[in-house]
């Protein structure tokens, strides 16, 4: 008999550099940055300042108020309801693409003289209807998930202030520019942010993956979803915290 020998087996890949590591981590966190900078300056657009829309197509205070305290009631299901769904199916990053697209496409069906008109029940329908795709909490969890957990809560913070200034310089900007213009650069700026923001998340943030039924970290997974032309080794927690 042919006796070869015990199988060989492949000798596992060398593990990343530390500068690799920090350039990989790095660049997600910098990723990250960016999304909640854009998701807050897309909220300045239309949040602080939908009722003025509602007022330009002459709805009274009653209609506007009924719209304002609907919208969130809807929101806050429909967040479960996605926040839920991107758990089970470990999909955090497909889903808050989804909604998004889908929620920022609705909500502009407003910006079509046509379709709403001056019409109570058609702006009260789609303001609603936009809500249904509301899942914002998915880019926290999408974000703590990608820290790890040690040390999360300090690292979260720190990103979460890109939100804070995306709000509070997006807010004056757009005050300014509603006393100048009115609200017609609302909606181009809103589609801008969003379609913007979801277009980054679509293409260059890494998925969420599972390996032996264990959700790993979006910044370990880094390696598994390139971006085009960029080398995306997998870094480690420690390089995550030190780009931070």
């Amino acid at each position: 008999e042919d006796d070869d020998g015990p199988p060989q087996l492949e000798e596992p890949p060398p593990p990343p550099a530390p500068e690799e590591e920090e350039a990989s981590g790095a660049r997600v966190l910098c990723l990250l940055r960016v999304l909640f900078l854009l998701n807050a300056l897309s909220t300045t657009t239309w949040g602080r300042f939908g009722a003025l829309y509602y007022l330009d197509k002459g709805l009274d205070s009653s209609q506007i108020g009924l719209i304002e305290g609907v919208m969130p009631l809807v929101a806050l299901v429909a967040q479960s309801v996605w926040a839920i769904l991107a758990d089970a199916r470990h999909a955090k990053k497909a889903v808050y693409v989804a909604t998004s697209f889908f929620g920022t496409s609705t909500l502009l069906l407003l910006a079509v003289p046509w379709l709403v008109g001056r019409s109570f029940a058609r702006i009260l329908a789609v303001s609603v209807a936009s809500k249904l795709f509301s899942s914002g909490g998915i880019l926290d969890a999408y974000a703590l998930h990608a820290l790890g957990s040690s040390g999360s809560a300090k690292h979260y913070g720190r990103l979460r202030l890109w939100g804070s200034l995306g709000w509070g310089g997006g807010a004056l900007v757009m005050g300014a520019l509603n006393d100048q213009y009115g609200f017609a650069p609302n909606f181009a700026l809103f589609a801008a942010f969003n379609y913007s923001k979801i277009a980054l998340m679509a293409r260059c943030v890494p998925e969420e993956v599972v390996t032996n039924k264990k959700k790993t970290t979006v910044a370990a997974a880094a390696a598994s979803t390139p971006a085009s032309g960029t080398n995306n080794d997998p870094p480690s927690f420690d390089a995550l915290r030190r780009a931070l």
